[in-house]
C-alpha cells in the first residue's frame, strides 16, 4: 500500500469513526426510517394528486368557461 492508499484509508475510516459517534439518526432530522419514509410518501401522493388534478381536471374548467 502507497501513502496516497494509506492517506485515504485513514481518511475513511476516521469518517466511519465520527459517523458512528453522531449516531444513527444523524443528519435526518432525529426521524426513523419510517418516518422519514412517510413523509416522502405524503409529498409524493401530494404531488401525484396535483399533477392528476392538472391533467384531468383543469382542462375541463377551461371549456366550461370558453362556453
Amino acid at each position: 500500500m502507497d501513502s496516497k492508499t494509506n492517506d485515504v484509508k485513514e481518511f475513511f475510516d476516521e469518517a466511519v469513526k465520527i459517523k458512528k459517534q453522531r449516531g444513527k439518526n444523524y443528519d435526518n432530522g432525529g426521524k426513523s426510517a419510517f418516518e422519514r419514509s412517510m413523509d416522502d410518501t405524503s409529498k409524493d401522493l401530494v404531488n401525484y394528486t396535483a399533477m392528476q388534478w392538472v391533467r384531468n381536471v383543469k382542462p375541463y374548467l377551461k371549456k366550461g368557461e370558453q362556453k
